[in-house]
């Protein structure tokens, strides 16, 4: 019987010899326990600056709209309302992943249903970030006198930690979307089936944070397509590729469409504010804060580029990581902090108190994501002023006017917003001549909020003899 050693059969050379470890990895015997310091190192750094972040940012005029919506959402839905159940699956910008996973956080006793469990899933999206990052760079062989310093720099860019401490999920989806990649360069150079399905797991997820994280995926598809067959020209070995790395994608789509059709009855609902034609533009940059995605990638990946492209030469990914860090820091001086990201609209509480005072017998629907800011802006409502409903359809409508008989019945419908109008008022008022059903009548404006009102009789006009 013939031995294997390490030099493979036993009497033939080894054809794929290791390469020597690079400097800064640890050796065999301590991997494993310089690993674990490594990490536990990491997890204090930045975990205490991640901390200063939320603590020193996280305030209510510092929480972003999207941080209110999302908890707002997620108290409906622990509560078992349909408005959450609605509101989860309903958007297509507020995608349904950080809103579960901030349903989840919320049961937390000292986290609760605030904005600032927004804020905590940011902190704790990007501590896996830097996590992941100082890991990558060490096993380039980049010491941690290098890695930490540059992590932390990236980390207190003023959009990235803006973007952390207002509670916006633009911090979860840069996460995925740079270990995504991370791992496809991870595979490009080692070809391990592992390292390709946690690309795929990872980009997949991100489906559910931005629905632009599809743009993500076909990139990387082709992009590891074209690598199959460059490497090995197997279409079998292709097909194998792309299997694994769409299911995840697919299976993420699958569930929000699915959550449209059992929850709202149509399986395209969440797409609705596409009637309005918007341009390509506005569609790829709709609720996505795109310059926090490439400040994060812009430093995370430049340093395994440069092992794949240059991967005998310690010193390039010294100077990737260097170039990467100031691309970033450029890049983030260049881009408005909290860019595409909304703050409360200020102007509803006077729109409230207005509405109140003019119309002191009326009871005002208001719809959709919005229509939280204006019920937090109301407080209690012991009279009934304020009714919020995430869809408006006509059997909802009817039960409204049952039930607030004696009251004048008022709809407010924003006239600034574009594509996220139609996720304020229902579904078959999106018709472009028919901004608002029959039985509705123009009763003025307040600010940017068109108001109508209810005609009804309460009594048929005519009766029988």
């Amino acid at each position: 019987m013939r031995c294997i050693g390490r030099r493979g059969v036993a009497g033939s050379p080894d054809t794929h010899p290791q390469p020597p470890a690079l400097a800064g990895q640890a050796s065999p015997s301590g991997g494993a326990r310089g690993a674990f310091g490594r990490d536990v190192a990491a997890l204090a750094v930045f975990g205490g600056i991640l901390a200063w972040i939320v603590l020193s940012g996280g305030r209510p005029g510092a929480w972003s709209a999207e941080a209110y919506h999302r908890a707002m959402v997620a108290g409906d839905l622990v509560q078992g309302l349909s408005r959450g159940r609605q509101g989860l699956v309903g958007s297509l910008a507020l995608a349904p992943l950080p809103t579960v996973a901030v349903a989840f956080l919320s049961v937390v006793p000292q986290v609760g249903t605030g904005p600032g469990a927004g804020a905590l899933l940011a902190a704790l999206s990007a501590l896996l970030l830097a996590l992941y990052a100082n890991r990558l760079w060490a096993e380039e062989g980049l010491s941690g006198w290098l890695r930490l310093p540059a992590i932390a720099c990236v980390l207190l860019l003023p959009p990235v930690a803006l973007s952390i401490g207002s509670g916006s999920s633009a911090m979860m989806f840069a996460m995925l979307a740079a270990c995504g990649w991370g791992y496809l360069c991870a595979w490009l150079k080692a070809r391990r089936l592992r390292d390709l399905a946690y690309a795929a797991l990872l980009l997949g997820l991100s489906v559910g944070v931005r629905y632009q994280g599809a743009l993500l995926v076909a990139g990387a598809a082709l992009f590891a397509a074209g690598a199959t067959l460059a490497g090995r020209r197997e279409t079998g070995l292709l097909e194998a590729v792309a299997f694994v790395f769409l299911t995840p994608a697919l299976y993420v789509a699958a569930l929000w469409v699915g959550g449209n059709w059992l929850i709202l009855g149509e399986p395209g609902f969440f797409l609705r504010g596409l009637s309005g034609a918007p341009g390509a533009w506005t569609l790829l940059t709709w609720g996505c804060e795109w310059g926090v995605v490439g400040t994060v990638a812009l430093a995370v990946l430049a340093v395994p580029l440069a092992g794949l492209v240059l991967p005998d030469s310690p010193g390039a990914r010294r100077v990737a990581l260097l170039g990467g860090v100031l691309a970033a820091a450029w890049l983030a001086l260049n881009v408005p902090a909290g860019a595409g990201a909304r703050l409360p609209d200020v102007r509803i509480p006077s729109a409230v108190a207005a509405l109140q005072r003019e119309h002191p017998n009326g009871s005002f629907i208001v719809t959709g994501y919005q229509g939280y800011e204006f019920a937090l802006a109301a407080g209690e409502d012991p009279e009934r002023a304020w009714v919020h409903v995430m869809h408006l359809d006509p059997g909802l409508l009817g039960e409204i006017l049952r039930d607030f008989r004696g009251r004048d019945l008022y709809v407010l419908v924003d006239t600034e917003r574009r594509l996220e109008r139609w996720e304020d008022v229902g579904l078959e008022w999106r018709g472009p001549r028919r901004r608002v059903p029959e039985g509705f009548i123009y009763a003025g404006s307040v600010g940017p909020w068109a108001v109508f009102e209810c005609i009804r009789a309460e009594e048929p006009l005519l009766t029988g003899g």
